[in-house]
C-alpha cells in the first residue's frame, strides 16, 4: 500500500476494505487512522504519519500492537458502529453488513469477510454522519499544529 495524501485517506480506507481477501494489520492500521480507534494518543499520531505521507506500512511499525483487530475480528467494533444485519452471499462469494445510523438511515457494504464488511459498512455510515475522527479534524482544520500545544526548549 502506498503513502496517502491527506484528502484521499477515506477514499484509500474505503477502496483497501473492499478490494481485502482478507484482514490484516496493515488494515487494522488504516480503519484505527480513519476512526480513531486505537488505544491512547494513537489516533492522533497515526492520522499525522499518514497525512505527512509516510507507507501504511511505516506506520504499522510505530504502532504496532495499539490498535485493535477491526479487520479480523467480530468483537473489535468501531465507537459508534450499529450493524443491524449481516449476511453470507454465495453467489457474490462475500458477506453484507448494514449499519443502521441513529436517525435510522442505512448503509449496506459488501467485503471478503463478515469483519471486513461489519467495519466497511460502519466506516461509511459514519462517514454520512459526518461522525469519523479523521474527517472531523479535517474539517474543522485542526492539523495539529496547535499553538498551545508546542514548547521552546534551550
Amino acid at each position: 500500500m502506498s503513502a496517502v495524501e491527506p484528502a484521499g485517506i477515506y477514499d484509500e480506507v474505503v477502496a483497501a476494505l473492499e478490494g481485502a481477501a482478507e484482514g490484516g494489520e496493515a488494515l487494522d492500521i488504516m480503519i484505527a487512522c480513519l476512526a480513531g480507534g486505537a488505544a491512547g494518543a494513537a489516533p492522533r499520531a497515526v492520522r499525522l504519519l499518514a497525512e505527512e505521507g509516510f507507507s501504511w506500512e511505516a506506520i504499522g511499525q510505530v504502532c504496532c500492537g495499539e490498535v485493535p483487530a477491526y479487520s479480523t475480528s467480530l468483537d473489535a467494533a468501531l465507537p459508534g458502529e450499529a450493524i443491524a444485519f449481516v449476511m453470507r452471499s454465495a453467489r457474490r462469494g462475500g458477506w453484507a453488513a448494514m449499519h443502521v445510523s441513529p436517525s435510522g438511515e442505512e448503509t449496506l457494504a459488501w467485503a471478503a469477510s463478515e469483519a471486513l464488511a461489519r467495519r466497511l459498512a460502519a466506516l461509511k455510515g459514519l462517514a454520512a454522519e459526518g461522525r469519523l475522527a479523521a474527517e472531523a479534524s479535517s474539517a474543522a482544520g485542526d492539523d495539529g499544529d496547535d499553538a498551545s500545544d508546542w514548547k521552546i526548549l534551550f
